[in-house]
């Protein structure tokens, strides 16, 4: 009985480390993600926010509250055709 006691908790003990281990590889695989995803989306943001917007902020911001789509309006007006 007593060693049926034994296998039993150490079967348990195995299973939360397989827990714990996994929890920490999800864990770190959702930190790189966020480091590898972080700079598509200063990209995506800068590129919606007015000239006077990302230009004055002493501090960044990771949101705007007034998007606008001047820039890729800019781009498109500006565009040399002999660039494709």
């Amino acid at each position: 009985m007593k060693n049926n006691a034994g296998a039993i908790k150490r079967e348990k003990l195995a299973k939360a480390g397989r827990i714990t281990k996994k929890t920490f590889i999800y864990a770190f695989l959702v930190l790189w993600a966020l480091i590898v995803l972080f700079p598509f989306y200063w990209m995506l943001l800068t590129s919606v926010k007015s000239y006077g917007a990302y230009n004055s902020e002493y501090i960044p911001k990771f949101f705007t509250l007034s998007p606008t789509f001047e820039n890729y309006r800019h781009l498109r007006l500006c565009r040399s055709p002999n660039i494709f």
